[in-house]
């Protein structure tokens, strides 16, 4: 099924495919480059360099003396390969609801194949558990955490994503799975990386899984997502998103005072930006247009990646 077939009405042109078996490997070969990179715009760089910065953080705040320097690098790659698979099936399974949303993403756009982000997903997802076994076991268990999260929430006749808790707690193992495989490919279990973890896996949870529904009514209405977004609810989801935002980030800044100071900076900043969410959230409305309704969701995303490039900051300086 097509992206025509969800009431795309215009595309620019034919949806590209490999065509192997339909045309010559030549052919083929001369199309993969621009297939490749659909699938990557597909599967959202901007979080995958979020997830690539959790492995990073994780493994900066853990390492020891000695870094392993191989099981590091082939650790994030098969993370960041598992993650991109994640997401790309994500963008398959949401097709109808990103069509519905206005989305820009390549496979909504119909500049990209169904079967070709099929087929990528599978590459995608044998080659980083490939990966993830090659750097060892626990490596391994971080990785099919994440496999089964991220597939779990987007697959199967009852996927998590469309209750709004069964949502919330696979986006937190999706979270929780980066940072325990940047300190496992330490060898070192240690407090910050931990407390770190635990206070962005909340925030992911707790905050980025509800904002990011204030802006996706009409998708998830056609997906079939069960929201209180958009409905009777939505002024008590917005209270608790809000109070949710402030409260996760006052605790991080508290237990980071306490037991890790290299967090303070980190935590100071997530608050800041917390308190902008739940001004957001709480002066905005589904019925707003989708830019402005995406406002909180992007603070939300702002929190993250200013949390995690002040630890690397505060670690390296």
């Amino acid at each position: 099924m097509d992206s025509q077939t969800y009431g795309l009405a215009t595309r620019p042109g034919p949806v590209p495919q490999l065509g192997l078996g339909a045309s010559s490997p030549r052919a083929a070969a001369r199309r993969l480059p621009a297939v490749l990179a659909r699938c990557v715009i597909e599967a959202r760089p901007v979080v995958q360099l979020m997830v690539l910065l959790r492995f990073a953080t994780a493994a900066l705040l853990s390492a020891g003396p000695v870094w392993p320097g191989r099981q590091l690098l082939s650790g994030c790659a098969a993370m960041v390969t598992i993650s991109t698979c994640v997401y790309l099936v994500n963008g398959i399974t949401d097709l109808a609801g990103d069509v519905a949303n206005g989305s820009t993403r390549p496979l909504a756009r119909g500049r990209l194949g169904l079967d070709d982000a099929r087929t990528a997903a599978w590459v995608l997802g044998v080659g980083g558990l490939l990966l993830a076994l090659e750097t060892g076991l626990a490596l391994t268990g971080c990785a099919l955490a994440m496999a089964v999260a991220g597939l779990g929430y987007s697959c199967g006749e009852r996927p998590w994503k469309n209750r709004p808790h069964t949502a919330g707690i696979s986006i937190g193992v999706l979270g929780a799975s980066a940072y325990l495989a940047g300190c496992v490919c330490t060898g070192r279990l240690a407090v910050p990386p931990l407390l770190l973890g635990a206070a962005m896996t909340l925030w992911m949870s707790l905050v980025g899984a509800r904002t990011k529904d204030f802006s996706d009514v009409t998708g998830d209405l056609v997906a079939g997502r069960l929201t209180q977004a958009g409905g009777p609810g939505e002024r008590a989801l917005r209270r608790r998103t809000a109070a949710s935002a402030v409260a996760v980030a006052t605790a991080f800044l508290v237990l980071a005072c306490w037991q890790a100071h290299l967090l303070v900076w980190s935590a100071t900043a997530l608050l800041l930006v917390a308190g902008s969410v739940a001004v957001l959230v709480l002066r905005g409305s589904s019925a707003d247009g989708r830019a402005r309704a995406r406002r909180p969701y992007r603070a939300f995303m702002l929190g993250q990646y200013s949390a995690h490039v002040l630890v690397i900051a505060s670690v390296l300086n």
